[in-house]
């Protein structure tokens, strides 16, 4: 015999499913004409230092802050996906639409500082594989308070997970991830807590930086993943992703 659900159940689910998509939908339509805005200000007064923020392909972003060997790379993404590269589709969708377990992932790239900014910048996108790193001079106090704060998430005593396919070592983080706040929300978070200002929403990772003068850097390389819940192309999402950018395009 055939039960057939309640009608109010099948209202609650039709609704569900309804908004889960409307949500999808909205999130991938702002994605690709969302861009925030990095308000470069003349430099403080007190002693600076320069912080990258690193454009991955594949809307994904990290935050890279001077250390005495180096510079120190912090990226934020989801739990599963990212630092367990539970890479399905979905996986994808779950990190997107739901509040999820977050991570936040850290690597040291090591050597000391070039004195010439332009071999410096040469040499850690050769290190990072990265097309587009933004320089951005701020407040030298400010950048050595923000990694000491980031850094006590690596505490010894805290568990932590080496996925090579990264590089990256990673630790829980206790703020959700989903597509609301993604790893790019929350480079603008630290860029803020630097002193520098962040105009527009940072939900596609479509940073450029606006110095004093009023020019933009060059945009960004072409995205090529899902938002921010890793930093390269997931094989099982390619087709998925191409057929998304075609709809996409179809709308513009």
């Amino acid at each position: 015999m055939r039960h057939n659900r309640p009608l109010h159940l099948r209202l609650i689910l039709f609704l569900g499913l309804g908004c889960s998509l409307a949500s999808l939908v909205y999130g991938l339509w702002i994605l690709y004409g969302s861009r925030a805005q990095i308000q470069a200000a003349d430099p403080p007064q007190s002693p600076t230092t320069t912080v990258y923020v690193a454009l991955y392909p594949g809307f994904h972003a990290s935050l890279l802050l001077p250390i005495a060997t180096g510079y120190r790379e912090y990226a934020y993404g989801e739990w599963g996906f990212y630092a367990h590269s539970q890479e399905t589709l979905w996986g994808g969708l779950k990190a997107l639409l739901w509040p999820t377990p977050a991570t936040l992932g850290r690597r040291t790239l090591g050597g000391p500082s070039p004195a010439d900014p332009s071999l410096e910048i040469g040499h850690l996108k050769r290190r990072m594989g990265v097309e587009t790193l933004l320089p951005i001079q701020v407040d030298r106090a400010l950048a050595l308070d923000l990694n000491q704060r980031l850094d006590r998430f690596f505490d010894p005593t805290f568990p932590k997970i080496y996925n090579p396919s990264y590089r990256l070592e990673f630790v829980r983080h206790p703020r959700p991830y989903h597509l609301w706040h993604n790893c790019n929300h929350f480079i603008a978070e630290q860029l803020r807590q630097l002193g520098v200002a962040v105009q527009g929403d940072p939900i596609g990772g479509n940073f450029v930086l606006s110095v004093p003068n009023g020019t933009l850097s060059p945009s960004p390389a072409p995205a090529q993943a899902i938002p921010g819940i890793g930093c390269h192309t997931s094989p099982c999402l390619r087709v998925w992703r191409q057929r998304v950018q075609g709809k996409v395009a179809q709308w513009q």
